[in-house]
């Protein structure tokens, strides 16, 4: 299954918009966030997670927390057992010495996910999943040997939600796809064009 991300600059972050629980970039408002595995984490970024947190805003963080300082920081490991609900002193060894368990840490609106650095592609969809699905969340399934070809973007407004998927590999497949939303579904041609309505 896919879950639609989108890779958002520590440099992007002093003129988002932050507010009820969502921080907005340009016109796209995320309502989660994502850290990956990281040592640093930059001032700027710093002061907009407080922020984005005190306002209900969902963060989860991967692998290791930050725990080197950078810029004018004293004590980054102290702000990462804060914010993030981890300090990365603590998990730094288990992560890169790959003997940490996998197991989700909620603490508030945060939720840290033990694991160590090399992990299987299964464990870490389903810590992923685990973590990340939600109810009304669009769900791709394909087949094992086609997830790296497949692409998909999901835009919504006030008039509908929009799921754009597009197959960058050479072969056809078949996967299915669910939206709980969903009253129609339409397919369009960049060969020729066209759009119908899919099933006709």
């Amino acid at each position: 299954s896919h879950i639609e991300y989108e890779h958002l600059d520590a440099e992007r972050l002093p003129g988002a918009v932050i507010e009820n629980g969502t921080i907005q970039v340009g016109r796209a408002v995320y309502d989660t966030l994502v850290i990956p595995p990281i040592t640093t984490l930059e001032n700027c970024a710093v002061e907009a997670l407080e922020k984005f947190i005190a306002q209900g805003g969902k963060v989860v963080s991967f692998g290791v927390t930050p725990y080197e300082n950078i810029q004018d920081q004293t004590d980054i490991d102290s702000v990462s057992q804060r914010l993030l609900g981890m300090a990365g002193s603590q998990v730094k060894d288990g992560y890169f010495n790959a003997t940490a368990s996998c197991e989700v840490l909620h603490s508030g609106n945060t939720a840290f996910v033990r694991m160590p650095a090399h992990i299987s592609t299964d464990e870490m969809m389903k810590l992923v999943e685990k973590t990340l699905r939600r109810e009304d969340d669009i769900l791709l399934t394909l087949p094992a040997d086609e997830v790296k070809q497949v692409i998909m973007g999901v835009r919504e407004n006030q008039d509908g939600r929009y799921v754009m998927i597009t197959n960058q590999g050479k072969d056809a497949f078949a996967c299915e796809i669910f939206d709980p939303k969903a009253t129609s579904w339409y397919e369009c041609s960049f060969e020729d064009g066209s759009v119908r309505r899919a099933g006709e």
